[in-house]
């Protein structure tokens, strides 16, 4: 069977206005993660360091106490 009613035609809503997606720069974030791992792994081994420095001063007979005098 057909429709004999009218149809009303819904209304088109118009496009609406789209961004723009920004293109990541690739570059500069790549640059900050090699700063970060750098100055990081730096930080790190500096620690380290220090600290097995400590360790073997402290080991070591040179700073060892023999006798005290009073």
């Amino acid at each position: 069977m057909r429709d004999l009613k009218t149809h009303k035609q819904k209304k088109i809503k118009n496009n609406r206005r789209k961004q723009e997606k920004q293109l990541r720069d690739w570059k500069k974030l790549f640059h900050r993660l090699l700063r970060i791992t750098i100055a990081s792994g730096s930080g790190f081994l500096l620690a380290s360091g220090a600290l097995l420095t400590a360790q073997m001063l402290l080991d070591s007979g040179y700073f060892g106490v023999k006798q005290i005098r009073v």
